[in-house]
């Protein structure tokens, strides 16, 4: 829930007072140290923390007071691991301890057993003093943090930042020193990054530079002849970090110990490695910022602590970020649909706008028109209509002749064309509708008696239908006053004598194109719609 966020208050809390570290990602903008809750000093870290209340404050604990068990637990369930360590929680440590655990692995072989790493912190003064007064500040309170614990992060940078200076770059064992000005001098070992054991020693009386570097040198053969008894051997490699003031540094004789890195460092040295901005200044001698520093720059932690207390409290805090988070997006959601909205009105209003205005000139052209047309000399629909009539004309007298040599070749030798007319169908003057010529022929012919007898003439008219009604298959044939005995659409006239001679006609009528309504004399004067004299000229 904090990770992300870039400033923070570290708040390190040891035996002998406080010191709070105001970072900003990796960069230091305030430092206050204070020995009692009620100082002056306390009320300095009061007004900081007040005056940038939306930061998270983080604890780092530092004191005497703190308990480190390792434990094999039986390989029972993920799921039934987590019962099992609360119980041991409860039954190992006082009912008043900050306590937790951490998994350092499993065996590898036989049961596989669990590896629990069980840390805890008396809360007893003056430590739940301070405690108290962090849990009073307005900042969001981020847990408490074991700095030996949380010290595993910083050793794995210094390792990292340090690798070219290593004669062993696979040593097993890690020692950090650092000289700390609220809880003395602090002892960190891990195995393989993982915390072995932890001491503290608060040095008293004379604090000389080189009485200072003289118990740093004892208390570390001490610790190394402790850690044999761990497992610890030189094979397996040893590196070790100091972080101290320059006038313990020049004091210190590491000779004696057999490690396969040594780096001494200042705090300001310690911090350049660390790419820390201002977290230690020349002649600076504690190394509590630098730590502070390094445990900011984390977006993620070794182990967090709370108390029942702190608990309910960064857990308000979490529903009120989720709260705000869960807001934020609605009114990020709820500003693009508004955007997209309006942009849509926009966009449509600036549409209708140009559709009205279409519309008014539109209807200003057709008036124009109107009023043109009214002032026209001649009706225009009269001269449209001429040009279609015109149209039909040519069309039908093209088509005409084609009919007239189709009809010559089908029609018998007794048989002479008298006349043709052409008609074009519907020439309309009514200009709402829609007229559409269809073009018909009619042939007027005489007929002269070539049979023998009459019978044998009523089967050459016969034939000669059957010859028409196939050479106008794709026409519609009608026959008007033909003797004949089978003619289908056929209107029997009068037989022919001997010599004598009967007229008939037949009319051949298109069927490409639909009828619409009377059909008048090609020879007649009529009107047409502009729209039916266009469609006719396509």
């Amino acid at each position: 829930m904090f990770g992300l966020n870039k400033k923070k208050f570290v708040l390190t809390i040891g035996d002998d007072g406080v010191v709070l570290s105001f970072f900003s990602g990796s960069r230091l903008k305030e430092r206050l140290f204070a020995a009692s809750p009620n100082s002056a000093e306390a009320q300095a870290i009061t007004t900081l923390c007040d005056r940038y209340a939306e930061t998270p404050l983080y604890v780092l604990v530092d004191v005497l007071d703190q308990a480190y068990v390792q434990h094999m637990l039986p390989p029972v369930s993920s799921f039934t691991i987590n019962s099992l360590i609360k119980r041991k929680l409860n039954k190992d440590f006082a009912p008043n301890d900050i306590k937790s655990a951490i998994k350092i692995g499993r065996v590898q072989k036989a049961r596989r057993d669990w590896i629990y790493m069980f840390a805890s912190v008396h809360n007893v003064p003056p430590f739940s003093e301070w405690l108290e007064m962090a849990l009073e500040f307005p900042n969001p309170f981020a847990g408490i943090y074991l700095l030996p614990l949380e010290a595993e992060l910083m050793v794995r940078d210094l390792d990292k930042a340090s690798e070219g200076q290593k004669r062993n770059k696979t040593a097993q064992w890690k020692m950090l020193i650092t000289h700390n000005r609220v809880g003395g001098m602090r002892q960190v070992i891990f195995r393989n990054y993982k915390l072995a054991l932890t001491r503290i020693n608060q040095p008293v009386g004379d604090s000389a530079a080189e009485v200072l570097a003289g118990n740093i040198e004892q208390d570390l053969l001490s610790t190394i002849e402790f850690i044999r008894r761990m497992g610890f051997d030189e094979k397996e490699g040893l590196d070790l970090f100091v972080i101290s003031s320059a006038e313990i540094k020049a004091n210190l004789d590491l000779s004696r110990i057999n490690a396969t890195g040594v780096f001494l460092l200042t705090p300001q040295e310690a911090a350049m490695r660390l790419r820390l901005t201002g977290a230690a200044e020349e002649g600076d001698r504690y190394g509590d910022v630098v730590l502070a520093g390094n445990f900011a720059t984390k977006k993620r932690h070794v182990l967090r602590l709370d108390t029942a207390y702190s608990g309910r409290l960064r857990k308000l805090y979490a529903m009120e970020h989720a709260a705000k988070a869960a807001l934020g997006v609605f009114f990020l959601f709820a500003f693009l649909i508004s955007s997209y909205l309006i942009g849509n009105y926009v966009s449509l209003s600036k549409d209708v706008r140009v559709a009205e205005q279409e519309k008014r000139q539109n209807a200003e052209k057709l008036e124009k028109l109107k009023k043109g047309e009214q002032a026209f000399p001649v009706d225009i629909n009269r001269i449209l209509g001429t040009i279609y009539l015109h149209d039909q004309l040519v069309r039908g007298a093209t088509g005409a002749l084609d009919l007239l040599t189709k009809f010559s070749a089908a029609k018998t030798g007794n048989v002479m064309v008298n006349g043709i007319e052409v008609n074009t169908g519907d020439l309309i003057s009514d200009k709402d509708k829609k007229g559409e010529g269809k073009l018909s022929v009619t042939f007027s012919a005489s007929m002269e008696n070539a049979g023998k007898n009459i019978e044998q003439t009523l089967e050459l008219t016969d034939a000669m239908v059957k010859k028409i009604n196939s050479a106008f298959a794709d026409y519609d044939v009608k026959y008007a006053n033909l003797p004949g005995k089978n003619a289908i659409n056929t209107q029997i006239g009068k037989v022919p004598d001997n010599k004598n001679i009967t007229t008939f006609s037949v009319t051949i009528v298109e069927k490409k194109h639909a009828a619409s309504g009377n059909t008048s004399n090609a020879h007649a004067t009529s009107q047409s719609p502009a729209k039916s004299q266009e469609e006719n000229r396509q």
